[in-house]
C-alpha cells in the first residue's frame, strides 16, 4: 500500500511539529478515547450554534482553537468534501459544532475526534448516535478507526497542531479518499506552490497528493478571530506514491536548506 512510502515522505520532516504539539495536549488526558455505541446518521435537533459570547468562553489557548462561525465557509467545505454514500466521515476539532451540524445532516457514519475533555460531554449530547474520541489527533491510529472503509477527512485545523495531525492522516495505510482542511493561509499558499515557487512543505505535499484552494477565510469568521487570514484546501491523495519519494523529498531538503 501507500503507507509506508507515505511515512518516508513525512515522518522526519513533521518529527519536531509533532513534539511541539504534542506540549500543548498536556492537560485533559487526552489519549483516553470514548465510544457511545452506535454511529450517527441524522441529528433532527441538533442544539443551535453557540453565540460568541460562549465561544469566546470556550477558548482555550492552549490547544490553538479558533471557533468557526461563518456559515458560508462551512457550506463551502461541505461542498468540497463531496460526501458519497457509505463512506466514513471523520472531523477532527469539532469545537463549537458549526461544521459538524451540517455533517451530521448527512447520511454517513461521523466520527468526531476532539482534544478538549472540557468538550466531550456537550458532542454527547448534542450528537447521541455519533462515535466520539476524547484524543490528540496526532495520536489516533486511523486505520484502526476506518477499519479499511472508505473515508473522507474534514477539519478546521487548530493552528498549532494541523501539521502533525495531517501526518498522522498520511501514516494510514487506507487513506482517506479526500481532505476538506483549513489551515493558515501562509501555510496553504505553501502547500500549493508552484514550480518555481516551491519548498520543502509543498514538495512534500504534492508527491503525496493534489492540492487546491476551495477558499480564503477571514479572521472575522472564527471566535476568536485569529491574527492571520486562513484557507481551505481540497486534497486529493494520489492513487500512487512515487517510489523514489525518500530520495526525492532529501534532495528537497537540501535544496532548500
Amino acid at each position: 500500500g501507500n503507507g509506508g512510502n507515505v511515512r518516508l515522505v513525512y515522518g522526519t520532516f513533521w518529527k519536531e511539529t509533532l513534539n511541539t504539539h504534542l506540549r500543548h495536549c498536556e492537560e485533559g488526558n487526552p489519549d483516553e478515547a470514548i465510544y457511545p455505541s452506535g454511529l450517527l446518521r441524522r441529528q433532527r435537533s441538533p442544539q443551535p450554534p453557540r453565540n460568541d459570547r460562549e465561544l469566546k468562553n470556550m477558548h482555550k489557548k492552549s490547544y490553538g482553537q479558533h471557533f468557526l462561525r461563518d456559515e458560508s465557509v462551512v457550506e463551502n467545505i461541505v461542498d468540497a468534501a463531496a460526501i458519497q454514500p457509505g463512506e466514513l466521515v471523520i472531523e477532527v476539532g469539532p469545537g463549537g459544532g458549526a461544521l459538524t451540524k451540517r455533517l451530521a445532516e448527512v447520511e454517513n457514519d461521523l466520527i468526531l475526534i476532539e482534544a478538549d475533555r472540557d468538550l466531550i460531554e456537550g458532542l454527547r449530547q448534542t450528537y447521541p448516535r455519533a462515535t466520539i474520541v476524547h484524543a490528540d489527533a496526532a495520536q489516533v491510529d486511523f486505520d484502526a478507526l476506518t477499519q479499511g472503509k472508505r473515508w473522507v477527512f474534514v477539519s478546521n485545523l487548530p493552528y498549532n497542531a494541523g501539521n502533525a495531525i495531517l501526518e498522522a492522516v498520511f501514516h494510514a495505510k487506507n487513506v482517506p479518499s479526500r481532505l476538506v482542511v483549513m489551515v493558515q493561509k501562509e501555510v496553504g499558499e505553501r502547500m500549493m506552490a508552484a514550480a518555481g515557487e516551491m519548498s520543502v512543505l509543498s514538495v512534500a505535499t504534492q508527491i503525496f497528493c493534489a492540492v487546491k484552494r476551495v477558499c480564503t477565510v477571514k479572521p472575522g469568521a472564527f471566535v476568536p478571530p485569529p491574527k492571520v487570514d486562513s484557507v481551505v484546501l481540497e486534497m486529493i491523495p494520489h492513487t500512487e506514491i512515487n517510489t523514489n519519494a525518500e530520495e526525492i523529498i532529501g534532495l528537497a531538503k537540501i535544496g532548500f536548506a
